[in-house]
């Protein structure tokens, strides 16, 4: 059995004896409780602000800014069923152990109940937060049901139904699903609503290499991840490669990972990396570079709100070691970036507010390069002579400064 049959099979077992599954594409019965209200447990501390990364954490719930070098997680909930974060990233829902769905604010606040019926496998709130996705199995006709709640109204209606595992997620506000290879067609990303006569209303990726799973779409509307099992059956599993795809093609544009046992990737905001789990550890890689960054422990994970400075602040530079040497009117230092960012910005030399070498430098992540500061007016008088002093060098760039003590000879 996968992962995902798994998972979907105890969810199911626990709560189909009291939820009445109808037919494919159909409204579900209404809540069996009264409106919305508010939980009573006490707020929490504050979270990160800015870019916000949520997913499971043992059987908790956390959230961690992940552009922010050495964040450790907060965690919403010890005991609770992640549901994902709004794109804005100020609002995380979950399942409480009550089974009453609930969202709070990431910045810290009680949380509130917004659904009380019965919520299946992989709930997941959409982007702007007025809409939920799961999906329950019937084991008496073998078939999965995916459901979409309509927070407002608090609608509950079938989307799409199929024999097969469809493992669901957003692209805006648009809820899509994975179909595996069935009667000769390849596996599908397609758009899911009950207004068609099809659950697949409209195919918008095609991947012959294998079956696709957990699909996500960027806040753009450019493009798709999901995982890929190379090579799987119909009913093989869900983990593989992390893929991206374009939304005008629907053509595969690049393998991100070549790890097997990747899967549920989510986008950040601005579309230039993914994070995912590999091994019961959530993984961020770079779309442009391919590079990889371990953030911890978890499962899951769903991405919102966006970076404070475009391009910078998930990455670090530092400078390696403690002496430099001017030669023929410049100095070079080596400068270390880590992160998953390009660390990029203007490095001098001094001490106080006099300036006696400077220079712009951009080290790609993980790497580290070795940049010729220039001497100014003001340094080739002070390095005329002989002899050895002192200096600050500061890093000023990704939305931080670094500063460091360095003997410099000359």
């Amino acid at each position: 059995m996968s992962r995902v049959r798994a998972l979907v099979a105890a969810v199911s077992v626990a709560v189909v004896a009291t939820f009445l599954v109808p037919a494919a594409v159909a409204t579900a019965d209404a809540p069996t409780t009264g409106s919305p209200g508010s939980d009573t447990r006490t707020s929490r501390a504050a979270a990160a602000t800015g870019s916000v990364l949520g997913y499971q954490c043992g059987e908790g719930v956390c959230l961690v800014d992940p552009d922010v070098p050495g964040a450790q997680p907060v965690v919403v909930a010890p005991d609770g069923r992640f549901a994902g974060v709004t794109a804005d990233g100020r609002t995380v829902a979950w399942v409480q152990p009550d089974g009453n769905l609930v969202t709070a604010p990431t910045a810290g606040g009680a949380p509130t109940t917004v659904y009380t019926g019965a919520v299946g496998f992989q709930p997941v709130i959409s982007p702007d937060g007025g809409s939920f996705l799961w999906q329950f199995a019937v084991p008496v006709n073998g078939f999965y049901y995916t459901y979409r709640l309509d927070v407002a109204t608090q609608d509950v209606y079938g989307i799409a139904a199929c024999s097969c595992t469809v493992t669901h997620g957003w692209a805006g506000p648009t809820p899509i699903g994975v179909f595996p290879t069935d009667n000769g067609r390849p596996s599908r990303i397609c758009k899911l609503d009950r207004s068609g006569d099809s659950s697949c209303v409209a195919v918008l990726v095609s991947e012959t290499r294998g079956q696709l799973a957990f699909p996500d779409g960027s806040a753009d509307g450019q493009t798709y991840v999901a995982s890929v099992d190379v090579g799987g059956s119909e009913f093989g599993g869900v983990d593989g490669p992390i893929a991206l795809f374009s939304a005008a093609t629907g053509a595969v544009v690049k393998d991100l990972t070549s790890h097997p046992n990747d899967v549920t990737p989510t986008l950040s905001q601005e579309g230039d990396r993914v994070a995912f789990e590999r091994d019961d550890q959530i993984v961020i890689v770079d779309v442009a570079t391919g590079a990889e960054r371990v953030v911890g422990p978890g499962v899951y994970p769903s991405w919102g709100g966006t970076r404070s400075q475009q391009g910078g602040d998930n990455a670090a530079a530092s400078v390696r070691g403690t002496s430099v040497r001017v030669k023929a009117g410049k100095i070079k230092v080596k400068i270390t970036c880590a992160g998953l960012g390009e660390c990029a910005g203007k490095a001098t030399l001094g001490k106080g507010k006099a300036v006696l070498a400077k220079k712009s430098y951009a080290v790609a992540a993980g790497r580290t390069a070795t940049v010729k500061l220039k001497l100014t007016k003001a340094g080739r008088q002070r390095f005329a002579r002989n002899g050895k002093v002192r200096l600050t060098l500061s890093l000023r760039g990704n939305g931080t400064t670094v500063r460091k003590k360095l003997t410099v000879r000359y």
